[in-house]
């Protein structure tokens, strides 16, 4: 027979962990996830895509937008096991051949394409489905 500490010990993972269905640019991923994870961490450390950034962690600077179900979030702020079905968008998915026309303009002394501020920029010139007001314009470089 089981002891208690054996029961508990394996009961912890399935209390603690859901399993997910994230659509992710387009492509379904089914993961498990930790109930204390945020969409951001799944996204970087499980998902590999890293187009978002972990800037301030309290939604103010906007390094981690991406988009929920056609709407702007800061993906450090959601918890992933609430969005269980749900519809992202990342930097990397808004272009068509996998690297954004928005990422590609970046200027070249601002480092890679996909740096913080891109990533910033990128997600908040794509209008959102419920957006009260127009995206703001990028000037060409």
């Amino acid at each position: 027979m089981e002891s208690d500490a054996a029961r508990t010990t394996a009961g912890s993972s399935d209390r603690y962990h859901s399993e997910i269905t994230l659509r992710v640019n387009g492509k379904p991923h089914t993961i498990t996830v930790d109930h204390r994870s945020v969409l951001l961490d799944v996204l970087r450390e499980d998902l590999d895509l890293t187009g978002a950034k972990k800037g301030c962690d309290h939604g103010q600077c906007g390094a981690c937008t991406v988009l929920v179900d056609g709407r702007r979030a800061n993906s450090c702020l959601l918890p992933a096991v609430a969005l269980d079905g749900g519809d992202i968008t990342t930097v990397e998915g808004l272009g068509g051949d996998g690297r954004s026309s928005i990422r590609s303009s970046a200027p070249s002394w601002t480092g890679t394409p996909s740096s913080a501020g891109t990533a910033r920029r990128g997600s908040s010139a794509v209008p959102s489905a419920r957006s009260p007001r127009p995206p703001p314009v990028i000037p060409p470089t």
